[in-house]
């Protein structure tokens, strides 16, 4: 608007329905569409005025009169031909000019005005604007369709009528016949009006606006991006298709979408587009001459010296991942949406269609869209704004398969190209935050996240190991609280090499204190926390995908026996550098304690500590006690013998005098065994594949990698669980002969045609499988531990004859559903030539069959069943363990 005029009787208390200026100045900019100059004669003071009145520096082109009263002639000297457009809430229909309608403005559900269509419209086709296909939209959509159907919808609608001097904007090319109905857009700089148009109640085509300067750029470059999109041609998706260009209004081709479609198959479609737009434009350049680069530089410098004060610390957060970015860096660029959202997004009966091309870059960083439409649904769809949904949605984008290839394909640096992106769409959006003015609540929720992500970004540029970095950090934490690490002689926590972990004796509230420490820290991606009675043991996972096991020990007991009292211990502590250790008398005593309960020796890691510690330190009573008991000579204090045993139990019971509580710390840890058996069970993993497909070294470097790094116990087992004796042992006498006569023959020697006897040997083996599954299930899985198998019952289905059994297939594959499924099952498959290369004991036909044979299995019980099938092609052994432990993170 250029001038602002008003009538409003003083100090008079409306009796009449009030109206928000913000709304009837939305209302105006939708009809006028150019600038305007407003009058609003207001006697009975309707309008309520929650926003100030806009100034433009441009002469107007419109008069526009807002009209509150019931009977006007003339206003302020002027007749009301003399105003372009007269739009009038009174309720009394006033033909001003040739062109009359009525129109309603409709609210939604959270009370915007976001809808207008002709007030006897009664039709709910401005739901077509709401295409998103959560429950929580469809929900709404039913609403609002049912109260346009039950004619409620007059209740959250303005209704007004509009006399005009020219057609509108929307009118304009429409017949008396056709619907039009219009949505308002999202508030903020970039706020655009876009009409449907309607034949037949069928869309014939969009007409869009802008209502602000930021909008009217918007429109500007769609229609310029939109042209440029015709010298590409899309195989997995649609545009639409520029109509017309008249002057400010952009006219488009209709796009219907299907709402029967489901999520799943949108977003599959949706990164096989992301995939097809990563090869249009596809260039590598230094990040210093792209353009998005210099808009991140150009938008910070502004933001440093107009952003408002509630801003600045999200200017201050993107200025400092900035500096963390080196523009001397070469990266990967493609075309790229730009602002890919559920909303910008429709699923006809075919394929994909996307909208909305304005933000459109021709050589935007790769991934750029899938990194913003997996936050635009998190935020502004799901409603959640927290980095635990982040991490969660993070990690099943990069486990799509499309984005996979992408990543593999350019061997990107993920966390390069998502601080890219968080600076792109922070310095944009705050940009015009900055420009609105004002925010909901909605876009501070957004700034905070976005300024969370940042800090996190930040995090992988300084830190190149985040485990040792996080231990550091946790050392300087816990000097706030009492603490003593148990057996440890580093000479600080940030030396803890990858296959150890840290026990600290700790209260229990103070180790509730330090998990909480470590959720909220920025390096940490996940906590889990298992809570057993005599400690809290917490398995972190940080944002690199390294680990790092704590046990906070708040009872020093084994079995529901203690041995040791923690507040003495605690008492006793010492300080080394920045940390506080147990005394060495108490280490030694929690050592013999705990290794002699166990029945073991002192670990020999620590024998020679002891030893050492002996000679240098007077060592108390309780101690040297310790020591008489299992002899004046060091080494045999650090070996077991019953005798010692026996002893320590006759002097650990002052520790356990009161039977109330020994009773609840037996019982305690009787509940440890059925929570770990519940909540904590172990896992089973199978590997399969043909010989010389490379089974064995990867299992024993995945099997390493899982007992030093997640602490888990691994149980390793060969073909099947072995319950029963292998029968080449009865046969050649012993297991371990029947082993030496497997390693000098060559698999699948068998020769026996009789199907009796394979039906006998094979109802042994299943036999073995029923018996030993159970036996496996409670000894080892109910316990926590990981039960690795070494082939499993496939190798039954597709390679009997290597346990020398001639039986059809489909019948002992139709037995599987009484077989126990593991969590993970990994077929490691190559071609028959890189095969025999490793390994000749098999012919290419019979390699080629088998792995014809592996893969079809595996296939179809992907599909079919609940646990993992995986195909893996072990080329590469780094890449295959990495691949695998990629797939074990989930179930570690």
């Amino acid at each position: 608007m250029a001038h602002f005029s008003l009538y409003q009787k003083p100090n008079t208390p409306s009796m009449k329905t009030r109206y928000k200026y913000s709304e009837i100045l939305l209302i105006a900019q939708t009809v006028a569409k150019e600038e305007f100059e407003l009058f609003i004669f207001d006697p009975e003071g309707c309008v309520q005025f929650d926003i100030q009145s806009e100034v433009s520096a441009t002469s107007p082109r419109k008069k526009v009169l807002i009209n509150f009263a019931r009977s006007i002639e003339s206003y302020k000297g002027m007749q009301l031909s003399d105003f372009d457009i007269m739009i009038d809430f009174s309720g009394e229909k006033k033909e001003v000019h040739q062109y009359n309608e009525v129109y309603a403005a409709i609210k939604n559900l959270s009370g915007e005005l976001k809808w207008m269509k002709r007030a006897n419209d009664h039709s709910s086709h401005f739901l077509h604007f709401l295409n998103t296909k959560t429950r929580t939209a469809q929900l709404k959509k039913a609403i609002l369709r049912m109260a346009a159907f039950t004619r409620m919808l007059s209740l959250r609608s303005m209704k007004f009528s509009v006399s005009s001097k020219n057609k509108l904007w929307f009118k304009q090319g429409v017949s008396k016949f056709d619907k039009v109905v219009i949505s308002f857009g999202a508030a903020g700089y970039m706020r655009k009006a876009v009409a449907l148009v309607l034949k037949n109640d069928e869309p014939y085509k969009f007409l869009k606006i802008g209502l602000t300067e930021g909008g009217k750029y918007a429109v500007d470059r769609e229609i310029r991006r939109m042209n440029s999109l015709t010298y590409h041609e899309f195989k997995t998706f649609v545009t639409p298709k520029i109509l017309k260009e008249k002057g400010d209004v952009l006219e488009t081709s209709p796009i219907q979408a299907n709402s029967n479609k489901k999520k799943s198959n949108t977003e599959r479609a949706l990164f096989r587009a992301i995939q097809e737009m990563s090869f249009h434009n596809q260039n590598t350049v230094k990040l210093s001459f792209t353009d998005f680069h210099e808009k991140i530089v150009d938008r910070l410098f502004w933001l440093r010296k107009n952003a408002p004060v509630h801003l600045m610390p999200y200017v201050k957060k993107a200025q400092h991942l900035m500096s963390n970015v080196n523009p001397n860096e070469y990266v990967k660029t493609a075309l790229t949406h730009g602002d890919l959202t559920p909303w910008n997004i429709m699923h006809s009966d075919n394929e994909i269609s996307i909208i909305d091309w304005e933000m459109c870059q021709k050589q935007g960083p790769l991934l750029y869209d899938a990194f913003h439409y997996t936050l635009s649904k998190m935020t502004y769809v799901d409603g959640q704004f927290s980095l635990k949904s982040f991490n969660v949605k993070m990690d099943e984008l990069l486990d799509q398969p499309k984005i996979k290839y992408i990543i593999k394909k350019h061997k990107l640096n993920v966390e390069l190209y998502f601080a890219l992106y968080l600076l792109h769409k922070s310095s944009e959006q705050l940009l015009y935050f900055s420009m609105n003015g004002q925010q909901t609540a909605k876009h501070l929720k957004w700034a905070k996240l976005y300024g969370q992500l940042m800090d996190e970004a930040v995090l992988h540029f300084q830190f190149e190991d985040q485990r040792s970095t996080l231990l550091e950090l946790t050392e300087k934490y816990l000097k706030t609280l009492p603490y003593a690490a148990v057996k440890f002689q580093h000479n600080g926590f940030g030396e803890i090499p990858e296959t150890s972990d840290l026990d600290i004796a700790i209260n229990k509230k103070d180790a509730l204190k330090l998990t909480q420490y470590l959720k909220e820290n920025l390096l940490v991606k996940q906590v889990k926390t298992q809570k057993l009675g005599h400690m809290t043991k917490l398995n972190v996972w940080l944002k690199d995908n390294q680990f790092l096991s704590i046990d906070a020990i708040h009872e020093l007991s084994r079995k529901g026996v203690r041995f040791m009292e923690i507040d003495e211990v605690l008492r006793n502590r010492i300080q080394v550098n920045q940390h506080f250790r147990f005394s060495l008398a108490d280490d030694y005593q929690y050592c013999q304690a705990f290794y002699t309960l166990n029945g073991a020796d002192i670990d020999s890691k620590y024998q020679q500590v002891f030893e050492n510690g002996f000679a240098a330190e007077n060592l108390p009573l309780t101690i040297r006690h310790l020591q008489l008991l299992a002899g004046e000579d060091t080494k045999e204090a650090m070996s077991f013998t019953q005798d010692k045993q026996f002893q320590l139990k006759s002097f650990i019971k002052k520790y356990n005098r009161n039977p109330f509580a020994f009773i609840r710390r037996k019982i305690a840890y009787y509940q440890d065994f059925v929570r770990t058996a519940l909540f904590h069970r172990g896992k089973v993993i199978t590997f399969s594949g043909v010989d010389g497909a490379g089974k064995t070294t990867v299992i024993d470097i995945v099997s390493k990698r899982l007992k030093n790094k997640y602490r888990k116990d691994i149980v390793l087992l060969r073909h099947r669980p072995g319950v029963l004796p292998i029968l080449s042992a009865i046969k050649h006498g012993s297991k371990a002969k029947a082993e030496q006569h497997a390693s000098v023959t060559l698999p699948r020697q068998g020769k026996n045609k009789s199907k009796l006897s394979s039906m006998m040997r094979f109802c042994y083996y299943f036999l073995d499988y029923q018996i030993g599954q159970v036996y496996v299930y409670f000894k080892y899985v109910l316990r926590g531990k990981v039960v690795v198998y070494d082939r499993y019952y496939f190798d039954f289905i597709n390679d009997a004859k290597r346990s020398n059994i001639n039986l059809n297939r489909n019948f002992i594959k139709s037995l599987y559903r009484f077989i126990y499924k593991p969590d993970m099952n990994f077929y490691l498959f190559n071609d028959a030539e890189t095969i025999l290369a490793r390994k000749a004991e098999l012919s290419a036909q019979d390699i080629n069959q088998m792995n014809a044979k592996y893969q079809d299995l595996f296939s179809e019980y992907q599909q079919r069943m609940k646990s993992n099938y995986i195909k893996v092609k072990n080329d590469d052994l780094n890449q295959t363990i990495s691949l695998i432990m990629g797939e074990l993170r989930k179930i570690a």
